[in-house]
């Protein structure tokens, strides 16, 4: 842990964000960042996670380097959405607002920001707490976020995008392995997330890929994260409601080892993700068809249509992407949001009080 480190106390409540988020309506992210367990847990999922159409999950992070976050619980909303305009993400942001008076955040596919622009201008118009980048430089956005007041989170995937992000002015880092589910790269979180906490040892880190349970979440702490960004687990949720119970019931029959890292649904879909960046999906026909032919499949593909959409209707196993993580294996049911966290955070503040201290002894 770092010399920024928070003691662990039951009595300092839920501090952090409660999210939702679609990453560009192709995948979901939905986080945690807190060992800290709330004797309020159920009650503030409960409140913050109504019946709206979109997937749902917890996030929390603890303010460790005092950027201003503690204490503070928000939901962090879906912005890139190649199929929907600017009406939608504000009629999304009413909607959080109708719920509560939390901070609340958006998110982005920066590469998307190009064709997507008046989603992020009408996030910026309604003037969230923060907003959240991902996959690329992220300038020129960033710096009109924080021009209305925005504080920034920026997930990366590589050295050079967290740089980029850094120099930006990035509030918060995501240090992203390929061990995560969706949307992701090709660095495991180990050895990246220790090299960001190095090189950036004044910025808030979080880490995000493989974990999904109480050890993992206390690996990437004592690796020097200050919380964890989990999707996977939030998947496997009753509050996912645009998830398909065919989608979860895939998720609890894995234990992870049935994913794989393609481009193939990205070169499907048409839309511009950049080259180092790929999605963990369960492997299936058609990945094994096409993950060694990604010339051939780009020949075919023309422009991105509605058609492209994946969550209008329930996965073919055979054929659909079907998006999760290496930490499929923690996931062994079907299980309310509170309970995951609160059970994830139980046991990684077990491990951290016992098993330093039985290494050091």
């Amino acid at each position: 842990m770092s010399q920024h480190s928070i003691r662990f106390s039951k009595e300092q409540g839920v501090s952090g964000l409660t999210a939702r988020c679609v990453a560009g309506g192709l995948g979901w992210l939905c986080s945690l960042a807190s060992v800290h367990v709330a004797h309020e847990i159920h009650r503030n999922v409960r409140y913050y996670l109504p019946g709206d159409g979109g997937p749902h999950g917890l996030a929390q992070w603890w303010d460790a380097r005092r950027r201003g976050f503690r204490g503070r619980r928000a939901r962090l909303l879906r912005g890139t959405h190649p199929w929907k305009g600017p009406d939608w993400i504000r009629a999304e942001i009413a909607t959080i607002r109708a719920t509560t008076d939390r901070p609340f955040g958006v998110g982005f596919i920066t590469p998307f920001l190009p064709f997507t622009e008046p989603l992020f201008d009408a996030a910026l118009e309604e003037r969230p707490d923060v907003i959240a980048l991902s996959f690329a430089d992220p300038q020129p956005w960033l710096a009109r976020a924080k021009d209305t007041g925005a504080r920034v989170m920026c997930q990366v995937q590589n050295y050079g995008d967290a740089e980029a992000a850094v120099a930006a002015g990035a509030d918060v880092l995501v240090a992203q392995g390929t061990e995560a589910g969706g949307h992701t790269g090709t660095m495991g979180l180990l050895p990246f997330l220790a090299g960001i906490v190095r090189r950036y040892p004044d910025v808030p880190v979080l880490a995000a890929g493989g974990i999904g349970d109480g050890r993992t979440l206390a690996a990437a702490l004592t690796a020097g994260a200050d919380g964890a960004w989990l999707g996977t687990a939030f998947l496997a949720t009753p509050e996912a409601v645009e998830v398909h119970d065919a989608h979860k019931r895939l998720i609890v029959e894995s234990d992870g080892s049935d994913t794989v890292w393609t481009r193939t649904y990205d070169i499907v879909s048409g839309l511009p993700w950049p080259a180092t960046i790929g999605e963990r999906v369960r492997r299936n026909r058609f990945t094994d068809e096409w993950s060694e032919r990604e010339a051939t499949l780009r020949e075919t593909q023309g422009a991105p249509s509605e058609a492209s959409n994946p969550v209008d209707a329930p996965p073919d196993p055979d054929t659909s992407s079907v998006l999760y993580g290496q930490s499929a294996f923690f996931v062994d049911a079907v299980r309310p949001a509170a309970d995951v966290v609160r059970t994830i955070s139980d046991d990684a503040e077990a491990i951290l009080a016992s098993r330093p201290r039985s290494l050091l002894s």
